[in-house]
Parts: structure tokens; C-alpha cells; sequence
């Protein structure tokens, strides 16, 4: 049996050099520029589709991961990047949570000692338009937020990324 990756994962920085991933030994976390050096080897590979997950300076995180929908942050940076390089060509998924992005380590907002429901999928939503803007194909929840999925295809939508998935 011939194993196939569908989707290759790749884990963005914003430290300037190369480094492995402490829980994912087989991966390595890239900074943007160096993610074009990768992504050409891939591509010449046939890679065609690639999740981006970042991992954010602790300087940037905060308890309502406001770094999670800046249009200038890591992962924005990174899908406009690879979109430019290669376009349609590929497929970029992005990752809709805001524990990369929060001091907490939450997937949402903790206030009072309790993850808030309605005020987090609100900064989710901004964190799916916000990546939409930047290029991204597909946005992924992995949180584990009530009535996540329902408010980012409305927010999506309301926005005009109506082919975003």
C-alpha cells in the first residue's frame, strides 16, 4: 500500500530561524520567508494542499487573542504569501482557534474564571474573515465552541466569502 499525504501540514513562526517542534518532532516551525523555500519543495513533490497553524510570540498573546484577526499578524502574513507564489494552484487551510493566540492557553475568552461562549466565537468569526481576507481557502475550526460553525459561514458570508469552506 502506497501512503499518501493529502494535506501537509506546516507550522508558521514569527522567530526568524528554523526550529523543531517540541510536540511534533517530525515537523519544524518556519519562519514566513522561509516557508517559500519549503513550499517550492513541496510543490515539486505535487503537495497541493497545506494547514497552516502558527505559533505566536508570547509578547502578541492576550486573554481575548486579539492577534488571531490581526490583518498584519503571522498566519495573514503567511497564507498572503503562499497565495501570491502559487495562487490557485494550491489549497491553504488555516486554523479557526484562539489558544495559539492566548495567554489563557483557552481555545476561549476566560473571564471570571469561565470560558465565555458567545464573546469568543465573536473573536473567532473576525479570526475566520480575517484569514479569508488574507487568502485562505479553507478555514478549519478546532475548537470546541457551542454554535461555532453556524456564526463563521454567517460571518463568512456576510462578508462576501461565500466559496471560502
Amino acid at each position: 500500500m502506497k501512503i499518501c499525504i493529502l494535506i501537509f501540514f506546516l507550522m508558521a513562526s514569527s522567530t526568524t530561524k528554523l526550529t523543531r517542534s517540541i510536540l511534533l518532532t517530525r515537523f519544524a516551525r518556519f519562519a514566513v520567508a522561509s516557508l517559500k523555500m519549503r513550499l517550492a519543495s513541496l510543490r515539486f513533490a505535487r503537495r497541493r494542499s497545506f494547514v497552516l497553524f502558527p505559533k505566536v510570540d508570547d509578547a502578541l498573546k492576550n486573554n481575548y487573542g486579539t492577534e488571531a484577526f490581526n490583518p498584519l499578524g503571522l498566519v495573514p502574513r503567511a497564507v498572503r504569501m503562499i497565495k501570491e507564489k502559487y495562487g490557485e494552484e494550491v489549497t491553504v487551510i488555516t486554523d479557526i482557534a484562539l489558544d495559539p493566540y492566548s495567554d489563557q492557553g483557552h481555545d476561549g475568552v476566560v473571564l471570571d474564571g469561565k470560558i465565555v461562549n458567545d464573546l469568543t466565537i465573536n473573536q473567532l468569526c473576525k479570526q475566520a474573515v480575517c484569514q479569508a481576507r488574507a487568502g485562505s481557502d479553507v478555514v478549519a475550526p478546532s475548537d470546541m465552541m457551542d454554535g461555532r460553525v453556524g456564526a463563521l459561514r454567517d460571518a463568512l458570508d456576510s462578508e462576501g466569502f461565500v466559496d471560502v469552506r
